[in-house]
């Protein structure tokens, strides 16, 4: 099966001697990623503090992780 390099896109088959590389082509690529990532070249999308669905209410717990019954008589 052919795959593509995310790094150099060059085209490749997985073989068993590429297998340690993988999804790479090879041992430079993954390294030239490695360094990408620690040079905050590549950041991972962050969800919005305020996001959650706000129009659900929270539902209050007791001590023991439980919903307390205040938050059950206003459900």
């Amino acid at each position: 099966m052919k795959y593509r390099c995310p790094t150099c896109k060059k085209n490749f088959d997985n073989t068993a001697d590429r297998q340690e590389f993988f999804p790479f082509c090879s041992s430079r690529c993954k390294l030239v990623d490695l360094g990408s990532w620690l040079n905050s070249e590549y950041k991972i999308a962050e969800s919005p503090v305020n996001s959650v669905n706000q129009d659900v209410p929270l539902r209050q717990t007791g001590k023991n992780n439980t919903p307390s019954e205040d938050s059950e008589a206003n459900h």
